[in-house]
């Protein structure tokens, strides 16, 4: 069973290229984004990102959302629930 996103995986599960991601990982953390697992650089527990985004979508009407509030500068945060399961 997978546990942690890479950074190619978070980023994606956003709608974000991993440079983007990059770019917007600290004003995310600013507003609650999980961390890396202290330990793996750049590995992200698979429950606290779904965690997270349902969070995000239950302040926006519930669920997970189509997209996360705007985190500054005009960007939206495209979420792909889709990309959260992982089987």
């Amino acid at each position: 069973m997978k546990l942690v996103f890479d950074l190619e995986e978070v980023s994606d599960a956003l709608g974000q290229t991993p440079e983007s991601f990059k770019t917007l990982r600290p004003k995310l953390e600013s507003i609650g984004f999980p961390k890396p697992v202290r330990g793996l650089d750049e590995r992200w527990s698979i429950m606290d990102v779904m965690n997270w985004v349902k969070n995000e979508g239950a302040s926006s009407g519930g669920g997970f959302a189509e997209t996360a509030p705007d985190i500054g500068r005009g960007t939206i945060v495209n979420i792909k629930p889709s990309k959260m399961f992982v089987q």
